[in-house]
């Protein structure tokens, strides 16, 4: 049998976050088998888990800083967004997925490594948002910063969701 996509519970179960006191969270860094897929399930499981415990902050000076516009942070910026938490979005590169968007060699596919389980070969990433079909990398960063443009628009991400790009340096003052 193929390995299963971690679920909602085991995601919950791995952030601990009956003992999380900084509230500091990263997505996949012990992981061995990253996806495109993989990582916007572990943001997309991560928005839901903190929104059900209660550990996102809420108010008018609850904020939330996602670090990194790849896959996964833009995913997890999406999902905060959505559920209306004031985001800061931070990322080295000049733009969203830039290791992605310039890359037309390599072909993705969600569910290639779901083989041979059931759907393995459906080319639709099937999200709530963000979805992509297979293709070459570059195709799939740019129809996902497509979407992720949209999404700022017409879902009014904008109004929650601040990006910033070119980011070299984060200083984080130490709280009392």
């Amino acid at each position: 049998m193929g390995r299963r996509r971690q679920s909602f519970d085991q995601t919950l179960n791995a952030i601990d976050y009956r003992r999380c006191k900084q509230r500091v969270f990263f997505l996949g860094v012990r992981e061995r088998r990253l996806t495109i897929l993989s990582q916007q399930h572990r943001a997309l499981h991560l928005a839901r888990a903190l929104d059900r415990t209660g550990l996102l902050p809420s108010g008018d000076k609850a904020h939330i800083c996602v670090i990194g516009a790849g896959v996964g942070g833009l995913t997890l910026a999406a999902a905060l967004g959505t559920l209306n938490r004031r985001v800061t979005l931070l990322e080295r590169a000049l733009g969203p997925l830039h290791l992605q968007e310039s890359n037309d060699t390599r072909w993705l596919h969600p569910n290639v490594y779901r083989w041979p389980m059931e759907n393995w070969d459906q080319e639709a990433s099937d999200l709530p948002f963000l979805n992509w079909h297979a293709g070459m990398a570059g195709k799939v960063a740019r129809s996902l910063v497509t979407q992720w443009e949209t999404m700022r628009v017409e879902d009014d991400l904008a109004s929650v969701v601040t990006e910033h790009y070119g980011v070299s340096h984060v200083n984080v003052p130490k709280q009392q």
